[in-house]
This record gives C-alpha cells, sequence and structure tokens, in this order.
C-alpha cells in the first residue's frame, strides 16, 4: 500500500484512506500495530513519560490494546478520551477491562464521566505522551483527522504541555496533507516502519 498517489483535498483524503484502512485483514493490522509498539517504546519521550494520553481505537484504527497494555505494565499511568458535546477530555483508566468504559455513539469506547478526569494540574506536574490518531499524516508531522476537530481543539490548549505523537500505519504517510492555520503539528508521527520527526 506504500507509494499511493492520493488526491490533495481533505474529503478526498479521508475518503481514501478510510477505504485503505477497511481493507486491513485483523492479521496484517495487529501485526503492523505490534511494530508500532516497538519503535513507539524506543522514542526517549516514552521511556520518560509517566503518563500516556492515548486512544480506545475503533476497527478501522491502528490498535492501540497492546500500548494501552504496554505502558500500564511499565507502571505509566493511561488515560483515554472521552467526548460530551464538543469538549474532549482525557479520563484514566486502570485497564481494558474498566467496568467504567461504556459505548459512545461514534464507535469507540471511552470512560464513564465518574472515573477521574486529567487535570490541567496534571499536564503541569506530569511527563506526558499524547498519542493521536488521524487519517492521514505527512513528513512534517502535520495531521489529518476525521473533521470534529476534537485534538485541533485539545491541543490548543495543552500544545506545550506534552509531546505530542501520531501513530499510524506507513501507507497513511504523505508528502503533505492539506492544513490551515489553527492546525497543530506533532512532534512525532510513528509508523511500523519508522519515526517522523518535526
Amino acid at each position: 500500500m506504500d507509494g499511493l498517489s492520493l488526491p490533495e483535498d481533505k474529503k478526498h483524503l479521508r475518503s481514501s484512506m478510510k477505504k485503505l484502512l477497511l481493507q486491513l485483514s485483523e492479521e496484517k493490522r495487529s501485526e503492523m500495530s505490534l511494530k508500532v509498539l516497538g519503535n513507539l517504546q524506543e522514542l526517549d519521550a516514552w521511556k520518560s513519560a509517566d503518563t500516556i494520553l492515548a486512544f480506545l481505537s475503533m476497527k478501522d484504527e491502528i490498535e492501540t490494546a497492546g500500548i494501552i497494555k504496554a505502558a500500564l505494565n511499565e507502571g505509566k499511568k493511561c488515560a483515554v478520551p472521552r467526548i460530551d458535546g464538543e469538549i474532549m477530555e482525557f479520563y484514566y483508566i486502570d485497564s481494558l477491562s474498566d467496568k467504567n468504559l461504556v459505548m459512545h455513539s461514534y464507535g469507540m469506547y471511552e470512560p464513564s464521566p465518574s472515573s477521574l478526569k486529567v487535570s490541567d494540574d496534571d499536564f503541569k506536574s506530569r511527563s506526558i505522551v499524547l498519542l493521536a490518531p488521524g487519517l492521514a499524516f505527512d513528513i512534517r508531522c502535520m495531521r489529518l483527522g476525521r473533521g470534529k476537530s476534537f485534538y485541533d481543539r485539545f491541543l490548543s490548549k495543552h500544545e506545550n504541555e506534552c509531546v505530542k505523537a501520531g501513530i499510524a500505519f506507513q501507507f497513511q504517510i504523505t508528502d503533505k496533507v492539506p492544513s490551515e492555520a489553527h492546525d497543530i503539528r506533532l512532534d512525532f508521527v510513528i509508523t511500523e516502519k519508522m519515526v517522523y520527526s518535526a
């Protein structure tokens, strides 16, 4: 799937990437996701982080269960997003069998409101790596999401308070994704083949 010529505008790029992601077999998705984890664990930012802000993947995304388990096994705190209207916040979880996880209408699991939220003070006092999903990324570490802007709004508040890393499959990397002035550049993008840095 490497080396594809993909359309430049956001709508068609999203559509193309969704189709490619859905073509992946579960076996291949798991195999490549494990390699992404290996490259992620080699990052100094991961090694020094005490908190990982991850996400609970949907069926057409890179698998994050292994990443979350690895973080927890290494003694790191781990949190995943909860969406309330236009607002996304991160809440701590202790395991993937957390009884407080509920299904959101967007098709992914999220913590219940009774979970402990990652606070603004946590961003100031902890060493945090935020893992961002996306449909496409480019070699400049710019990200194309699903168009809801949850991560853009969240990162605009905490841009300089965490290490921002996109995780993706190599075929999701393009030379340049369409971006606007308010889009926030990530520090890294990690695939199963390599690590890009801003």
